[in-house]
């Protein structure tokens, strides 16, 4: 069997098995199981697996790209819809779980009662809008479901009345998030080489916007919440980190929103 065959199969029997598309990710945990079986290819699973989904011609070994979650592609062995649909599962399923690390309304309700009071309700409000329809998305037996209900429960009893899309007034560049990313860096830790940072590692968490109920707007960052990640990763006092993470958070959901009498 050619190489290229052999990955097109293993691709459609993990697929069988797991009742969904897969990821680079997940074909590299199902080979380190068994290595002899992992096909002998030069490129890397993911370079591979993107150039199965291009065919040359007919008789070449195929795999269909279903989509993308953050910076995954995942495939499966044919177009049937089945596949669409079990993904858009598993993307609620991954959101779910990543808020569950989050929890945004924990670290919002810390903000009431504070100047930042009016940002943190309208943060919930989004938080809601956003995430109630991707839970009912999800598996009712899930775990993750009964958790992710109580965090929306604590977030519907403090939010707005409505979500009110501010879209950030500060927005800057790449490069100028990364200068800012290294200065607020070197200055929290005299003693490190901001420099010798790897400042991609930080910045994939930051780019604007990071919530789907705003619009796209490739390669900006949001100065004043860079400056809040900073202080949340390297407080210079005791109480900085628990105020920067709750403002980091609910910056997801824009700037204070204006509000005309």
């Amino acid at each position: 069997m050619r190489q290229c065959d052999k990955l097109q199969a293993d691709v459609e029997a993990l697929c069988a098995k797991l009742q969904r598309p897969i990821s680079s990710k997940d074909l590299l945990r199902y080979y380190s199981r068994a290595p002899e079986d992992r096909p002998l290819l030069f490129q890397r699973l993911g370079q591979q697996l993107f150039k199965l989904a291009r065919p040359k011609g007919k008789k070449s070994a195929f795999v269909h790209r279903v989509g993308i979650i953050g910076n995954l592609a995942f495939y499966a062995p044919d177009t049937d819809p089945k596949w669409a649909d079990a993904f858009s599962v598993y993307g609620s399923l991954v959101a779910v779980a990543q808020q569950r690390h989050f929890r945004l309304p924990d670290y919002a309700a810390r903000l009431l009662r504070t100047r930042f009071e009016a940002m943190a309700r309208n943060a919930l409000a989004g938080y809601v809008e956003e995430f109630r329809p991707i839970i009912e998305n999800c598996p009712p037996t899930s775990p993750l479901v009964h958790d992710m209900s109580e965090l929306l429960e604590k977030a519907e009893r403090e939010a707005a009345s409505v979500f009110i899309q501010n879209v950030p007034t500060n927005l800057i560049s790449r490069d100028a998030a990364a200068e800012l990313l290294r200065r607020e860096y070197g200055r929290r830790t005299p003693m490190s080489d901001p420099g010798a940072m790897n400042v991609a590692r930080h910045l994939v968490h930051l780019k604007w916007p990071q919530s789907s109920l705003f619009p796209s707007t490739p390669g900006v960052f949001w100065a004043d919440q860079v400056e809040m990640y900073c202080a949340s990763r390297w407080p210079v006092t005791a109480n900085e980190h628990e105020l920067a993470r709750g403002l980091s958070l609910v910056m997801i959901y824009g700037q204070e929103p204006v509000i005309f009498a």
